[in-house]
């Protein structure tokens, strides 16, 4: 058998790019590239590959993909997709795919963890403490638990269920949101109820979202959504900064709509440094490493080559992304 062509399109310290090359088999060659190089370096190296594998790639240009010959799938070893252009993938045979959730349990920490960094004000205090202001100017009325709060998670996918389990530990109640039934044996180890979008929103001290970003998604939380929260209530994002209207949450939170936010993504990434969440006392934000942890990386590499193995046996892969 011909050897076959594996870009690695990867932002990533050399030690995890020699981790994911020494696992490929004898008959695929890995190519590793660098994303800024800039597309027509990458459109060279894709031209001819049989796989492209993305991790913090940024966006693949639709024109990389339509210039591929030989393409047979497009492999994500993170959740979203949104950085692939899945309908010229689609359109062209070429499958679409992620990482199946492997990185569910470090982005639902992470979600709790801005939860609780939020509701305990942890950075202005933090920062209080270091110019020597020791319980100076600080309400009671700011700081909340999360004890017996109403959690409404949006999106009860791989990351949704390990939230609810999570908050479900710390005695809080759990509604949630999805387009589509759960069955009560996935909903069985914590308390919930499914419920609409709108009565979620107005019912939750904490929203948090796990949804895709695509066309169905993008800007689902704007002003309206946000005017039926309640004012003490915080909303928490470590999905896509696209699924909020960023411009309509800086003011919400400025007029005090909401009481706080926790987020680990941005409309734009990076985002601006005048970007006003950046600097607001009531904002816990991170720079997009909500799935980031050292144990879920070997995961994440042998995931990706179950798959590509799939394909080049002429199998589908586990986890194709079909939704635009």
């Amino acid at each position: 058998m011909a050897q076959g062509k594996v870009v690695f399109i990867a932002r990533i310290e050399p030690e995890l790019r020699d981790v994911f090359i020494a696992e490929a088999p004898a008959d695929l060659r890995v190519v590793a590239v660098d994303p800024r190089v800039g597309k027509e370096e990458i459109a060279a190296q894709v031209r001819d590959a049989d796989f492209v594998v993305t991790y913090r790639s940024g966006c693949i240009p639709e024109e990389v993909v339509r210039g591929a010959g030989r393409l047979k799938l497009i492999q994500t070893m993170g959740q979203g997709t949104d950085h692939i252009p899945k309908r010229v993938a689609s359109e062209r045979g070429i499958y679409v795919a992620n990482s199946g959730g492997v990185n569910a349990v470090a982005v639902a920490e992470h979600a709790v963890m801005l939860m609780l960094a939020t509701m305990k004000r942890l950075l202005p205090s933090v920062e209080a403490l270091r110019q020597g202001k020791f319980q100076e100017g600080m309400q009671r009325r700011d700081f909340r638990q999360l004890y017996e709060k109403v959690v409404g998670i949006v999106g009860l996918g791989n990351i949704g269920r390990r939230v609810a389990k999570l908050v479900t530990g710390f005695g809080a109640d759990v509604i949630f949101c999805e387009e589509v039934d759960i069955p009560e044996s996935i909903t069985a180890d914590f308390r919930t109820r499914q419920v609409s979008l709108g009565e979620l929103l107005s019912t939750a001290d904490v929203v948090t979202l796990h949804v895709p970003l695509q066309e169905s998604t993008r800007g689902m939380i704007g002003w309206e959504q946000l005017a039926m929260m309640k004012s003490s209530a915080i909303l928490i994002n470590t999905s896509r900064g696209g699924v909020v209207d960023e411009a309509v949450l800086i003011r919400a939170l400025r007029e005090k709509k909401i009481a706080g936010l926790g987020t680990d993504v941005f409309e734009q990434e990076p985002p601006s440094p005048s970007n006003p969440l950046l600097n607001m006392d009531n904002v816990v934000a991170t720079p997009h490493i909500g799935g980031q942890a050292w144990e879920n990386w070997m995961p994440r590499v042998r995931a990706t080559w179950r798959n590509l193995l799939r394909v080049r046996e002429d199998k589908e892969p586990h986890n194709v992304v079909r939704a635009f």
